[in-house]
């Protein structure tokens, strides 16, 4: 893992090498004049001698033939939730802009991550690009990938985003300049199956429950094949219909009960992680103990990194932390599914709440040679319209309040309530994670730590302070590395 972090940040060196060494984009020549022929035609003249003309000049203005539209390339990410959103939007814009045409690339996840540096290395990447809050995003302004935007912004075809959120707008603003427009924003909530609540005789989870709410409800909600619950004699942890609550360990979902029981990822500077602090190992350990202890969450081992969504869906799992764009795949997968959705719990009643977010944010290439073209095409993504249109497959929540306001009018009464935590989360919208190679060196290893938190090794009990020890040290060898 070691040499891909050192190759992927090779690969920025080159770029940037790339890109400084690079011949000013040539100054645009004046546009040349409208060429005028000249035509002789012979027409009669009375005075003439019969079969003499005189010639008489005429000026033809020639009109000049079709130009060679530009060509812009714009990348994402692969998938329905991409490319089943972007796809009718691009059909649009270029059934609309002869002028531009844009041809849309698509990377699977894995890929996507090293193709793009080995393409900003080769001095090619694509003019438009996609990254994601808290991933790469901070990573490649930080590389000098994406060109500032404030200029286009500002200009005559710029961009109002009075009414965009302002948290959600400032994860594009790096030293005070934009660099990236986040156009949809995706956070998570608490999930309920609201038929295992009433089965079980439990109230529905609401804005007032703390994660010790969840605990004792997952205990009542887990059953094995018996009927039995964990603190029954005879319960059997291998052998169990419904969990309580699910532990993925996906850091989208779990950064907010680390921040709030009061766990932070890097010092104020962002040179070193936390993961060693009291409040951090806290709570790894209490996520941990729901599987290890308590006997309400499945294992790692049970889903892997796979599946999540589906086993709520499924009625496997009673509670589960959603993701706002996953709310139009579980009611379309599982249109019997009977649930609800609140605000995450907070540690303490009355505590402070947080979120993680993540979304659409797109930016122009600083090696792209139709920079203005692009502007275009950018501010066409930003759009109140562009935004719902997105979102109206369930894809995550317009950044702008008009396009919010018209995705939510357009939804039935039943799935407008679904959406509504999601809408108040915006309000909770933490951000201790953006720096450069949060997502490769500081949360691949604390993946690692809940991974090993949430996976029964026989005849051992996890040590949740060895575990973020090994992942802080596996984070700040590499941040203070002099190769970073």
């Amino acid at each position: 893992m070691r040499r891909f972090y050192v190759f992927v940040g090779m690969l920025f060196v080159v770029a940037l090498i790339v890109s400084a060494c690079a011949p000013a984009a040539p100054t645009e020549p004046a546009e040349p004049p409208t060429p005028e022929i000249v035509v002789v035609t012979a027409t009669p003249d009375s005075s003439e001698p019969a079969g003499v003309t005189t010639p008489e000049t005429v000026v033809v203005t020639a009109t000049p033939g079709p130009t060679e539209p530009v060509t812009l390339r714009f990348a994402t990410l692969a998938g329905p939730e991409f490319t089943e959103g972007y796809g009718p939007i691009i059909e649009r814009w270029n059934a609309e802009h002869p002028e531009i045409q844009v041809e849309y690339e698509t990377y699977p996840w894995g890929d996507y991550w090293v193709k793009i540096p080995a393409m900003v290395a080769a001095g090619n990447p694509p003019d438009v690009l996609w990254t994601s809050m808290g991933e790469m995003d901070a990573t490649w302004v930080a590389r000098g990938v994406f060109v500032p935007l404030d200029s286009y912004i500002d200009g005559p075809n710029g961009l109002d985003h009075s009414d965009w959120d302002s948290q959600v707008w400032e994860f594009g603003v790096f030293d005070d300049e934009v660099y990236l427009i986040n156009t949809i924003a995706n956070v998570p909530a608490l999930a309920y199956n609201k038929d295992v609540f009433d089965e079980a005789g439990l109230a529905y989870p609401d804005e007032t429950w703390t994660w010790e709410d969840v605990l004792t409800a997952a205990r009542e909600l887990t059953t094995d094949s018996s009927g039995l619950h964990p603190d029954d004699m005879g319960f059997d942890a291998n052998d169990v219909d419904v969990w309580g609550i699910q532990t993925r360990f996906w850091p989208v979902n779990w950064f907010p009960v680390l921040w709030s029981f009061g766990g932070r990822i890097y010092n104020e500077e962002k040179t070193q992680v936390m993961y060693t602090d009291p409040h951090d190992v806290e709570a790894l350990g209490w996520w941990g103990d729901l599987v290890q202890v308590h006997h309400v969450a499945p294992p790692y081992e049970f889903f892997g990194d796979a599946g999540w969504d589906t086993a709520f869906g499924n009625g496997l799992v009673a509670m589960h932390l959603l993701d706002s764009n996953q709310i139009a795949n579980l009611t379309t997968q599982f249109p019997d599914l009977n649930f609800g959705t609140t605000l995450m719990p907070t540690k303490d009643p009355g505590g402070d709440r947080f979120v993680y977010v993540f979304g659409r944010p797109f930016g122009i290439s600083n090696l792209s040679q139709h920079k203005d073209e692009a502007w275009e095409f950018l501010r066409y993504l930003c759009l109140s319209e562009t935004q719902a249109e997105y979102a109206k497959g369930g894809r995550g929540l317009p950044a702008s309040r008009s396009a919010l306001d018209a995705f939510l009018a357009e939804l039935d009464p039943e799935t407008r309530t679904l959406y509504t935590p999601y809408v108040e989360s915006l309000s909770y919208i933490y951000c201790d994670y953006q720096a450069p190679d949060f997502w490769t060196v500081v949360a691949m290893p604390l993946m690692e730590a809940i991974q090993g938190a949430t996976t029964i090794v026989p005849g051992e009990e996890p040590d949740y302070e060895k575990l973020m020890t090994v992942a802080a040290e596996k984070a700040n060898n590499v941040l203070n590395s002099p190769i970073r």
